[in-house]
């Protein structure tokens, strides 16, 4: 842990000496994942011959280790610092949600450098954001992770507590915020939902839905570009203020459309490293 605050101290222009350093290593040397990720892109992308994925393939790798070294940073980094790394185009669907006071789900996903949508909180002004998040096996990184997401005014909760803490709010007569990366694979037990996500069968986590449906949330996809090397923004795009007059899975059929936008525009932007269609749809009959 020490030494990770040390790098931290550090300035993002000597971090990104030892990202491209790390770049080299990951890529050349140790090949980390390197078959998931070929595979991951050829999949995802079939229009493309072997040249484009080979130059899609090693820009995904410089975005992977600035991302490792953003996160390092974000140990140290300051409010004033960070909204120089992080902003929120446009805050108008936020505002009026708010005014109405009503509680918002914010769709997320493994694009760019997704720990930094913990500043959310500071750059809206609330006090009101809670983030999901799968606890970690190792407890010191669990811990650092917990810090970094509650570091500028999220609230961290963990997956299996979500329904039973918003309900409580809600019983309460309070409002929340929950921001909640929902690009992960489902667990064996809960492929519920299939749809066709770049180009492939891909099994959808549906609880958040479901839980969303519960409490009569209003549904946004936080849709987040990388805009420069260390400076991301986010736009927040409204997929529904009434989740019960729309269909079952209409939410998560409407995040990953845009989703798969935001991937097709900045490919070498998402988390192609992890084993995201390890799943298919036999599975669902297999687990039941």
């Amino acid at each position: 842990m020490w030494f990770l605050k040390f790098l931290s101290c550090r300035s993002f222009k000597t971090l990104y000496i030892l990202s491209d350093f790390l770049y080299y290593l990951a890529y050349y040397v140790v090949g980390y994942r390197k078959k998931v990720v070929r595979k991951n892109l050829v999949n995802s992308f079939p229009e493309k011959n072997e040249k484009e994925i080979i130059k899609l393939e090693k820009a995904f790798y410089r975005q992977f280790c600035d991302q490792i070294v953003e996160i390092i940073k974000q140990v140290t980094i300051t409010k004033e610092e960070m909204a120089s790394h992080f902003y929120v185009e446009d805050t108008e669907i936020i505002e009026k949600l708010r005014s109405e006071n009503r509680s918002i789900v914010y769709f997320l996903a493994h694009i760019g450098c997704w720990e930094y949508v913990a500043y959310f909180a500071t750059c809206t002004k609330t006090e009101d954001l809670y983030i999901g998040y799968k606890k970690l096996t190792n407890e010191t990184f669990d811990k650092l992770m917990y810090d970094l997401r509650a570091k500028f005014g999220g609230t961290p909760i963990q997956d299996t507590k979500l329904l039973r803490t918003l309900a409580q709010f809600k019983k309460e007569g309070k409002r929340a915020e929950l921001g909640f990366l929902a690009d992960q694979s489902p667990m064996p037990d809960a492929l519920n939902y299939w749809t066709t996500f770049l180009n492939q069968n891909t099994a959808m986590i549906d609880s958040i839905e479901r839980i969303a449906r519960k409490l009569d949330y209003a549904i946004c996809y936080l849709d987040i570009s990388r805009v420069s090397r260390g400076v991301y923004k986010a736009e927040v795009k409204l997929i529904t203020e009434n989740i019960n007059s729309t269909p079952q899975n209409y939410v998560t059929e409407q995040y990953t459309r845009l989703l798969e936008k935001t991937i097709i525009n900045q490919p070498e932007c998402y988390l192609w490293s992890h084993n995201r269609w390890k799943y298919r749809p036999e599975d669902s009959i297999k687990n039941k």
